[in-house]
């Protein structure tokens, strides 16, 4: 306070002694002649305990010219009560302003900690031409802005899977691309009912492939063969398992790996296979990956010997986390050994070091969601309500954690139920 020669107590109670993000959005109204007035900053704290903060934050407008969005006005504004304006001034608030504002993005230049909302028409043109932006740090907060809408079930998923796929190559950013490209993986496992995957997952196979064909940059084929490989890995796809085979065989490690446990997750190699596969690498990474495909295969006799080896002790850190990997990622149908994993979650951890046991449990928590899938719910949200339930005396830190999963689950099936057609 003394070398800022500012009151600093309300700014630390409203900072450092809340949790969660608060919550920016902007508003306005378009006369008859296209001016814009009431422009407004909303601040709402339904993610932080309602608590209002003090902000600094850009408001940027944005149109749309020949094919591409271009920057028409930016405004400072300082918020920190439910409400402020953007523009005193009367910037845009002329006979035709409207015209320079086809995009709002709140928080521009990512100045401060919140989730910034785009009005829907913002979103429509976001979803379009985001990609069509020059600064880097403006399309991370717009796909940030989309990301946060699909999560809070205010955005269709699929909508926000399309416009990925028809903007990653352009994206000039690796960081961005690849973070996308997570992006669409979850999209579809995490907040898509089971009956609409089927028709963007066939898309996003059919359009990370092209991509890493077409593409003469090497990071750039990195990133969308993972994610076909990932994708082929989470939900299969007949026509596509020769080619996947194919990268089982590259010469990068990294890629064959990947593909070799994805076939293995889809039961496509045997044991034999697996193992022929590590004797030939011989790298501390293939003995890692050969863990995790085997332990994925979707057969119940490899899938006994690995919830043995889990309970064994016999597991290093990363062997553990590996097969507590493979077993989620498998595509075997039958009785899965969660339930009881979870049960004897409190022993392990009383029974182990707080790596191995941090390890276990996210690792048997890593768990998924289908709302049109019978018994999935009550597999996932069902089974941690209970836990918590009935083990009000369970340590600390690990409450914390399936009280974490728990709300993750929750949040799952609540936007599932968003998009489901049976709704």
């Amino acid at each position: 306070e003394g070398a800022s020669r500012q009151e600093l107590s309300s700014w630390k109670n409203a900072w450092l002694e809340t949790s969660g993000p608060s919550t920016l959005s902007a508003s306005w109204v378009t006369d008859s002649v296209g001016a814009i007035t009431d422009f407004t900053l909303h601040q709402g704290g339904e993610a932080c305990n309602g608590v209002l903060r003090p902000h600094r934050v850009t408001v940027s407008t944005w149109r749309v010219a020949a094919g591409a969005l271009e920057r028409t006005h930016v405004f400072d504004v300082r918020i920190d009560g439910d409400s402020a304006p953007i523009d005193p001034e009367g910037v845009v608030a002329v006979p035709g302003g409207a015209a320079s504002a086809d995009l709002v993005v709140v928080n521009d230049d990512d100045l401060t900690y919140a989730i910034s909302r785009l009005d829907e028409r913002s979103t429509d043109v976001a979803l379009a031409y985001v990609g069509t932006i020059d600064a880097a740090i403006t399309r991370a907060v717009i796909w940030a802005s989309l990301w946060n809408a699909v999560r809070d079930g205010l955005l269709d998923p699929r909508r926000f899977v399309v416009a990925v796929l028809n903007a990653v190559p352009s994206e000039t950013e690796p960081a961005i691309r690849d973070r996308l490209l997570l992006f669409v993986a979850e999209a579809i496992s995490s907040f898509l009912p089971g009956q609409a995957r089927s028709d963007v997952h066939d898309q996003v196979l059919a359009t990370t492939i092209r991509l890493s064909r077409e593409t003469e940059d090497s990071d750039a084929w990195r990133s969308y063969t993972r994610a076909f490989i990932a994708e082929f890995a989470a939900r299969g796809g007949d026509e596509y398992e020769a080619t996947v085979r194919d990268f089982a065989s590259s010469d990068n490690p990294d890629i064959a790996w990947r593909a070799r446990r994805a076939l293995a997750a889809r039961g496509l190699v045997d044991e034999e296979s697996i193992e022929a596969w590590r004797s030939a690498d011989g790298s501390g990474e293939a003995a890692r990956m050969s863990v995790e495909a085997l332990a994925s295969l979707p057969l119940e006799e490899a899938r006994a010997r690995a919830w043995e080896s889990v309970f064994s002790d016999s597991l290093s850190n990363d062997y553990l986390t590996a097969t507590l990997a493979g077993l989620q990622a498998s595509s075997w149908e039958g009785e899965t050994g969660i339930e009881s994993a979870v049960e004897r979650m409190i022993s392990y951890w009383e029974s182990h070091t707080i790596g191995m046991a941090l390890r276990y449990a996210n690792g048997v928590l890593a768990l998924g969601v289908d709302v049109d899938r019978d018994g999935s719910v009550e597999r996932s949200v069902g089974l941690l309500r209970r836990w918590i339930h009935e083990h009000a005396d369970a340590p600390a830190q690990l409450r914390r954690i399936v009280v974490e999963h728990l709300d993750s689950f929750e949040r799952d099936e609540r936007v599932q139920r968003r998009w489901s057609s049976g709704q």
